[in-house]
Formats: structure tokens, C-alpha cells, sequence
């Protein structure tokens, strides 16, 4: 046996290539399947290049897609038996990666600029008024002498 066996041996089946053919049986563009996972479409056709393929990908095009690709890689369900136990052990969630804590991180952030960009608003409306206010009562005053 060689004993410099590439990652992708240790596969008995191809990730990649399944995610793909379900893909193209589905009918979606990968240009459009890029965009709506965010990824760029050489980073997709890499992956899809890749017996071992991501799990998150393929979490994320099933979730898109509406397939569950468990059917076609057992490995999802003991996948999935794992995570449960790693939860229930941890508290840790597997959707919990970097890139989530990031999207989550930013929203809050948007959030928080939101509130900042009202209440900027209401502080500018306010001012709006009273200098209306102030412009009418230099008018008015200015006719009355």
C-alpha cells in the first residue's frame, strides 16, 4: 500500500460530485448558488472539485435547496449524531463556526447603527424646527418695525 495516500482516498465516495449532480439535477446556476451561499463560483467548482467537501457547503446548499443530502452521504447522519452529542456535552453548536459569530457580530452592529441613524434623525428633525422657527420669528419680526 503507498504510504502517501492523498486525503482524498480515505473517501469512499465523492462529496463533491454528489452535491454537484443534485445541483444540476435541481436545475440552479452555480453562478446564482454562489452568490446566495456568498462564495465566489471558482471557490464552489473547487469544492465541488473535492471528495471531502466542506460539511458547511453542503449544509448550506441543502438548507438552500431544500435537499437533504444525508440520503446520499450517510456520512451527514452520524455527522448530525455527533453534533447533537458534542451540543449536549459542550454547549457548543456547530452553526456556532467563525463566519456565523462574524454575520451575527455584524447585524448587531447594523442593529446598533440603525438606532444611532434614527435617533440622529429625530435630533436633525428637531433642529429643522426650531430653526424654521427661529427664521419665521426673524421674518415676522423684521416686518412688524
Amino acid at each position: 500500500m503507498n504510504a502517501t495516500r492523498s486525503k482524498t482516498e480515505d473517501f469512499k465516495i465523492h462529496r463533491g460530485e454528489i452535491v454537484r449532480t443534485v445541483v444540476d439535477k435541481l436545475g440552479f446556476e452555480i453562478a446564482d448558488l454562489a452568490r446566495k451561499i456568498n462564495v465566489s463560483r471558482a471557490t464552489l467548482y473547487r469544492q465541488f472539485d473535492r471528495a471531502d467537501m466542506d460539511w458547511h457547503y453542503i449544509n448550506n446548499i441543502g438548507r438552500l435547496l431544500h435537499h437533504d443530502f444525508s440520503n446520499e452521504i450517510p456520512e451527514l447522519k452520524l455527522r448530525d449524531f455527533d453534533n447533537v452529542a458534542l451540543e449536549q456535552a459542550s454547549g457548543y453548536k456547530p452553526e456556532d463556526t467563525l463566519l456565523d459569530r462574524a454575520i451575527k457580530e455584524i447585524d448587531k452592529w447594523k442593529t446598533e447603527a440603525y438606532i444611532n441613524l434614527q435617533e440622529t434623525n429625530k435630533w436633525r428633525e428637531k433642529y429643522y424646527e426650531l430653526l424654521e422657527q427661529t427664521l419665521q420669528n426673524q421674518v415676522g419680526g423684521s416686518k412688524g418695525q
